[in-house]
């Protein structure tokens, strides 16, 4: 049976049936499901198609580790099951959980994606489902994942085939969510945190890459020398970047401080004050010290600056520039 690797180590599995030689189909199941979650699906589609249907982590043959989860890195866990299965471009069928995954794979890897085909799937979160689920971690946490299982089977179970299959439902149902609550759980808090911060911090895209939402800007002003104008006498802006985004090469004129809040860890590169970045060094913001992380940093101005996530997680922080960020004052390579 083909396994491969995340980028963090653990092993995901996948399983490969239909035509050989068919147009490759990538099938990504929701919450808690594994690959058998498709198996009356993969019957036709592998008359036409050479369907790979993989475990997402925490499910099914591939590892479970405790967490936490992020969808993020498990979007880039399909990217290394196409790779580990020889595929450049796929088709992707995504349902729920698995819908999200396949947006998530889409937008950062869109030459990979041939068609995106999404099923009970949402971009977002509206409050009832986020109360859902929180009830469902609740309940799987506290009373176990049979239990579980009985309860919530008529969220996944139409009414009428709950009706005619009951016996069977009540027997197969916690085979179905057959995995450590522990796992279940990361994987619904990774869905909770999907939007989580964009949505919650009312964050923006930023000219140079990522996210943000200036925070604070001091009411005091002042003409500082070498400026071409009045500045305020500080600023500060939550920053936020995904795996695969990126802060791009720029400069700015004054001194900016670097606050790491949350997620994985970010490497920040310092490219020297010269007319183009070259050189320099480079820091890492974390929460792990004894891995040398550090939860600050700071840029002296005019000093060439460039980030990105150095793991498979989001990362949060807040830049404060003293004097006061104007964009007169960005250059951006």
């Amino acid at each position: 049976m083909p396994y491969t690797r995340g980028s963090d180590g653990i092993r995901v599995f996948y399983q490969v049936s239909g035509r050989a030689d068919g147009e490759p189909l990538l099938l990504v199941q929701g919450l808690g499901q594994d690959h058998n979650g498709w198996l009356l699906q993969r019957f036709p589609f592998g008359a036409r198609y050479r369907c790979i249907a993989p475990d997402n982590r925490g499910v099914g043959r591939s590892d479970k580790p405790a967490g936490p989860y992020d969808l993020e890195q498990m979007s880039e866990d399909l990217v290394r099951v196409l790779d580990d299965a020889g595929v450049e471009r796929a088709h992707v069928a995504g349902v729920s959980m698995g819908g999200i995954l396949a947006q998530i794979l889409a937008v950062r890897h869109p030459e990979r994606v041939r068609s995106l085909v999404l099923a009970c799937t949402a971009c977002h979160h509206h409050p009832w489902r986020r109360e859902l689920l929180e009830e469902w971690a609740e309940h799987a946490t506290n009373e176990g994942m049979r239990s579980f299982s009985r309860k919530n089977l008529r969220w996944v179970v139409g009414v009428r085939s709950m009706h005619r299959f009951w016996p069977a439902m009540q027997l197969l149902g916690p085979i179905a969510f057959d995995l450590p609550a522990e796992a279940f759980v990361s994987q619904i808090q990774a869905i909770l945190d999907a939007d989580d911060l964009i949505a919650r911090l009312g964050l923006e895209p930023h000219p140079e890459g990522g996210w943000f939402r200036e925070t604070w800007r001091s009411p005091v002003s002042f003409w500082p020398q070498g400026y071409p104008g009045q500045r305020s006498a500080a600023t500060a802006i939550y920053f936020l970047l995904h795996p695969g985004e990126r802060s791009r090469w720029h400069v700015v004129r004054s001194d900016e401080l670097w606050l790491w809040h949350r997620g994985g860890p970010l490497e920040l590169r310092l490219g020297g004050a010269g007319d183009e970045p070259g050189g320099g060094s480079a820091v890492v913001l974390g929460g792990d010290l004894d891995a040398g992380q550090q939860p600050q940093a700071l840029v002296p101005g005019g000093v060439w600056q460039c980030a990105a996530p150095a793991g498979q997680a989001p990362v949060l922080v807040s830049c404060v520039v003293a004097p006061g960020f104007d964009s007169a004052d960005l250059h951006l390579r």
